[in-house]
């Protein structure tokens, strides 16, 4: 299984294992949110657990895909057992895809999940503005998205070569979701990854 602590479930209840897990998940606030009758494609979902968050609270249908196999094939894992007790299992799927192979004809759904994510499609070379639009072609109506807040952000700011304002900043990001949705809202900061310094925030656009 995945060393990140942040991911640490029972695929049968979705109990978290850890206080990480626990944390993160009552973060993301996806309690809040009727999923009731609605596809969701969540993008980079790692092990699943959003994923079967949405499906176990309603979702009609629920798309997972990351770019690594490996986290892939760990999610159809816990899709054996979270299916095994659970009806809604039958409406998750996972895929192995990035962020380019998504195509809004086939893959266009009513709730996105973009967690993590935003900031290494800029790291791979797509800027903000770009990612966004396609974020907005992706969505029917909610964007539910979490990333790095700045530059300084540890995960940005350790890199090799971070990332410049020019090319990441929550001025740019904002007026881009701006831009494409007419509704856009802070959720909160996310605390989950307090210890290594990280600052995260969390958006509901649609």
């Amino acid at each position: 299984m995945s060393i990140c602590i942040y991911s640490k479930f029972d695929p049968t209840t979705l109990a978290p294992l850890n206080d990480h897990t626990r944390q993160r998940l009552d973060e993301t606030k996806l309690q809040d949110f009727d999923f009731a009758g609605n596809s969701v494609l969540d993008i980079g979902c790692h092990l699943g657990l959003l994923s079967f968050t949405a499906a176990k609270n309603g979702a009609s249908q629920v798309l997972g895909v990351d770019v690594t196999p490996q986290f892939i094939l760990e999610a159809q894992e816990n899709l054996k057992q979270f299916a095994e007790h659970n009806a809604s299992g039958e409406r998750v799927t996972f895929e192995v895809a990035g962020f380019h192979d998504l195509e809004p004809a086939k893959h266009r759904s009513d709730i996105v999940f973009c967690f993590e994510v935003l900031h290494w499609l800029t790291f791979q070379g797509t800027p903000i503005p770009e990612s966004i639009k396609k974020l907005r072609q992706l969505t029917k109506t909610d964007l539910i998205i979490e990333f790095p807040w700045d530059v300084t952000e540890s995960s940005i700011a350790g890199k090799e070569k971070p990332l410049s304002v020019d090319e990441y900043s929550p001025e740019l990001i904002f007026r881009q979701l701006t831009k494409h949705f007419e509704f856009v809202r802070v959720l909160g900061f996310m605390e989950y990854m307090a210890s290594s310094q990280a600052k995260r925030v969390l958006v509901h656009a649609r």
